[in-house]
């Protein structure tokens, strides 16, 4: 009997609510970005540049010079072109995607306000793999974009703390987005938008994260012709935050991205996760942070803007980690010093032998990850404190 009892206590411990199945010890920094130093835009490769020493470029910016690229999927539900000049660098050390209303009788098509490719007024028609596609006529609006020059982002932790606008038509985003075999598929760390805000329909509180899934590559538009095509969302919740902290105060949204196991964070609390497998990419991704303007900024069938603002998506810093690795080690844990002295990452087994009695240390905040199996043998007693924060967690090792 005494057995159950320390049994359910420790499933107990590990399903707690606020149990956090992340931390940074279990990680190594592979970058971050705090966004400080004199940066600029390079006005041919859209790469980030600077003279400060040491400095090493990590994104680029878009630029709208023909769409359906970088403007929208689909001219009915996206209304912006983005701009380098809307991704801006700030003297505060802060990352300022900006969206603004720029035009209210002609559509800007691929308006450029820097010159860069295109004359001003020049339109977004381009001839693409054979097809031609005519101008977008419903783009009233710049916004900014960023994504990482390096696209083979995989398994690990992702993080960001921001600060997101809120009125019609915002449409914030930080995510993950890639090409398995003949598929497209998405792992919105958090989007926000009017659409994501079903927790209470309130934007200021309310946001999205998930999975998204299309078996067809790129092509979302389902028709009598494809009736196979079927994009999904998958594992997404609506997560709903609290008014007097509402989501234009800083935060921090965060992913852990495991082969068989993805868990979203908000504040460092989990609130969503998927522990199938199958449902997970298993392939290298990229990881974009934009800005675009969507239908809520619209009226009147989406003719015609209603929303005639400038606001700022404010980043922070991101953050990107690498799970520590130490998949040949069988750890043995013989006594309570042992859990204060804990080495980590993911071992191949972990066995924690209490044929003497162990009790871990109060104040202990400690996850273990095996690959293969944690074993508890309670010959002598194994006894979880109240207050101890404990995760067990089985696993894949990651290999990179």
């Amino acid at each position: 009997m005494k057995k159950l009892v320390l049994l359910c206590l420790l499933l107990m411990t590990v399903f707690c609510v606020k149990a956090q199945i992340y931390d940074t010890r279990n990680y190594q920094l592979l970058w971050e970005d705090q966004f400080t130093g004199n940066r600029s835009w390079n006005t041919s490769t859209f790469i980030e540049q600077s003279n400060d020493p040491g400095f090493v470029p990590r994104w680029e910016c878009k630029l709208s010079e023909y769409w359906p690229y970088y403007v929208t999927t689909n001219p009915q539900y996206t209304h912006q072109a983005y701009q380098p000049n809307n991704a801006r660098f700030g003297s505060d050390n802060k990352m300022r995607l900006v969206a603004e209303y720029k035009n209210s009788i002609i559509p800007l098509e691929c308006d450029d306000p820097l010159g860069y490719i295109l004359p001003t007024g020049a339109l977004c028609s381009t001839t693409y793999n054979g097809t031609y596609y005519p101008p977008h006529g419903r783009v009233y609006y710049h916004s900014g974009m960023i994504e990482t020059i390096d696209h083979s982002n995989w398994y690990g932790y992702y993080e960001i703390k921001c600060q997101l606008p809120v009125h019609d038509g915002e449409s914030a985003a930080f995510w993950l987005y890639g090409h398995g075999p003949s598929t497209y598929e998405e792992i919105d760390i958090f989007e926000h938008s009017q659409g994501d805000s079903h927790a209470t329909g309130n934007m200021a509180t309310d946001f999205s994260c998930g999975i998204w899934y299309n078996p067809d590559s790129t092509n979302y538009e389902g028709d009598s012709i494809h009736p196979e095509i079927c994009a999904h969302n998958y594992y997404k919740r609506y997560v709903e935050v609290a008014e007097n902290n509402d989501l234009t105060n800083e935060h921090v949204f965060g992913l852990e991205w495991l082969p068989d196991r993805l868990t979203w964070f908000f504040d460092g609390n989990v609130i969503n996760d998927c522990a199938i497998p199958d449902s997970i990419p298993q392939h290298q991704m990229n990881l974009r942070v934009t800005h675009p303007v969507d239908n809520g900024a619209m009226w009147f069938f989406n003719l015609f803007p209603k929303w005639r603002g400038s606001d700022e998506f404010v980043i922070d810093y991101i953050k990107v980690y690498k799970l520590i690795s130490d998949c040949e080690t069988d750890l043995y844990i013989h006594s309570a010093n042992d859990f204060v002295n804990y080495d980590y990452g993911v071992k191949h087994s972990i066995t924690i032998d209490s044929s003497n009695g162990i009790t871990v240390p109060s104040n202990t905040n400690l996850i273990m990850r095996a690959e293969d199996s944690i074993t508890i043998t309670n010959n002598g007693g194994f006894t979880v404190p109240l207050g101890v924060d404990l995760t067990l967690m089985v696993h894949s090792c990651v290999e990179y």
